[in-house]
């Protein structure tokens, strides 16, 4: 005691939050495919616990998940859907005093990279598409041919239907010959129907004239090729008789023909036929591809000069560069190297959950018509190891055909399907 007065001593200690977390993954507007994502962000000095929300709007009010844990990284077990999340964390130190939140990052789960962008009915039960220009042709079973305008992909509409056989004949298959107005259509009777397809289309007088009446039966597939200037082939396939069906055709003088006829004998079933360059490649049932050589088309064997087995049953044949993706059933979708092509191998195998129809491919992406499963989405860059992109189910997808911009899927109940790619 000095002078008769005392005084307390007072210690005023200053307790430090925690600063703001760091976050790295995923980045600030970043777009994942993985619907169970890893959510990762800096350590933080004296650090004993992290918490991180995630939620469908910034305001955190429903909060889809809040996890607290000590490290620096959490994975969530529940998946997402495609939409756009908010995240944020905030770290609480050793005295118990919880920092502010991080800045709100937003991530997008896009799973499905291409959306249906709209759908058409057809007549028939619709089977396989081409698009040309503007217009969808359709191989539509009972109601033959349907052509479709599809100036507006998000709204097309029904041009007109070519039926010469009302619930007589079952169209299974079109090609559409480029720089001219005919359409051949593959009928599983006995025929390919020839179309005059200039516009305007008259329903009357479309129908020009059958080939191969009936020497052939259940003709599944039909292709055209010019050889040299102006020699110009229909090639059609014939499940029932196991051939080829090949006519030279003056497209400048129809309803004629050359005169030119050959046929071609298949080990297997004639599901779907295609040309390139000088060799035409067979989509033949349970025995995979066969190859024939059409260097001189007044002396082709007739069996088939190379042969390559896949793993399931071929139902047809897109070529592509040094590949033949094969269409192959209950095995999904199967690539053979034809870099020689009378020499195939079997390249790689991607095997869905439905069973494939058809396939088309654009760049270094297949696009699958996979029965029951609706359209699959394949990356084919590794040729060996295909990968898959995304699915979206339909009833039935018999047929596809892409191009840079659209997939065009026709399906047994729902006609005819445009899907477009995102804007990611």
């Amino acid at each position: 005691m000095i002078g008769g007065c005392t005084k307390e001593k007072v210690i005023i200690k200053y307790r430090d939050f925690p600063p703001e977390v760091t976050k790295l993954s995923p980045v600030n507007g970043d777009t994942l495919d993985s619907r169970t994502p890893t959510y990762i962000w800096n350590s933080v000095d004296d650090a004993i616990l992290y918490e991180l929300q995630l939620d469908d709007a910034t305001s955190f009010f429903n909060n889809l998940l809040s996890v607290q844990t000590a490290d620096t990284a959490y994975t969530s077990a529940d998946s997402l859907v495609d939409d756009t999340y908010y995240w944020r964390v905030r770290a609480k130190n050793s005295e118990d005093l919880w920092g502010d939140w991080s800045q709100t990052w937003s991530f997008r789960v896009m799973n499905r990279p291409y959306y249906l962008l709209s759908q058409t009915p057809t007549y028939g039960y619709p089977q396989e598409v081409v698009v040309v220009g503007d217009r969808a042709y359709i191989a539509d079973d009972e109601a033959d041919l349907t052509i479709i305008d599809v100036t507006d992909r998000a709204s097309p509409a029904i041009l007109v239907n070519l039926n010469t056989t009302p619930f007589r004949d079952y169209a299974l298959d079109v090609y559409v010959s480029p720089d001219t107005n005919y359409a051949f259509v593959a009928d599983m009777d006995y025929r390919v129907q020839v179309f005059d397809i200039s516009e305007p289309i008259d329903p009357d007088s479309a129908f020009i004239y059958n080939l191969f009446s009936f020497s052939e039966t259940n003709i599944h597939g039909v292709t055209g090729a010019t050889f040299g200037d102006t020699a110009f082939y229909i090639f059609a396939a014939s499940t029932y008789n196991r051939t080829i069906s090949a006519a030279q055709l003056d497209l400048n003088n129809m309803p004629w023909a050359t005169g030119h006829f050959f046929y071609l004998a298949l080990p297997g079933f004639g599901n779907d036929v295609e040309v390139c360059g000088d060799y035409l490649y067979v989509a033949q049932g349970e025995l995979g591809l066969a190859v024939f050589d059409l260097s001189d088309l007044h002396d082709v064997s007739q069996t088939p000069d190379a042969e390559s087995d896949t793993q399931g049953k071929a139902l047809s044949v897109f070529l592509k560069g040094d590949y033949a993706y094969i269409a192959d059933d209950w095995e999904g979708l199967s690539i053979i190297d034809i870099t020689n092509p009378l020499n195939p191998s079997l390249a790689g195998n991607f095997n869905t959950d439905g069973r494939t129809k058809d396939v088309h491919v654009i760049g270094n992406v297949a696009f699958l018509a996979d029965g029951g499963e609706g359209l699959k989405v394949v990356d084919v860059t590794d040729k060996t190891n295909p990968t898959f992109v995304m699915e979206y189910d339909t009833p039935y997808a018999y047929g596809i055909f892409a191009d840079q911009e659209y997939v065009y899927l026709v399906d047994r109940n729902w006609g005819l399907l445009i899907f477009t790619e995102a804007d990611l």
